[in-house]
């Protein structure tokens, strides 16, 4: 799997500020991203959760689980 280039979000102001940069991106081109619909998106999230090294323990797999399902129902 390559690298992956990513910002460092260390807060929640910069996290909404990047969810709101690759809303705005997808919204101006459907097809800038690799995985755009919401199956194909999924089911590579789960393929790089599963084999990415390194994650760092302690990492709240609730909180993200919340944030994914909210993404997908909030109104």
């Amino acid at each position: 799997m390559a690298e992956l280039e990513f910002p460092g979000i260390q807060n929640r102001n910069q996290f909404v500020e990047f969810a709101s940069d690759l809303h705005r991106k997808a919204s101006a081109d459907p097809y800038a991203f690799e995985n755009n619909t919401i199956p194909r998106f999924l089911e590579s999230l789960a393929a790089f959760v599963e084999e990415r090294q390194g994650i760092p323990e302690g990492t709240d797999w609730n909180f993200i689980s919340l944030v994914l399902y909210a993404g997908l129902n909030y109104e």
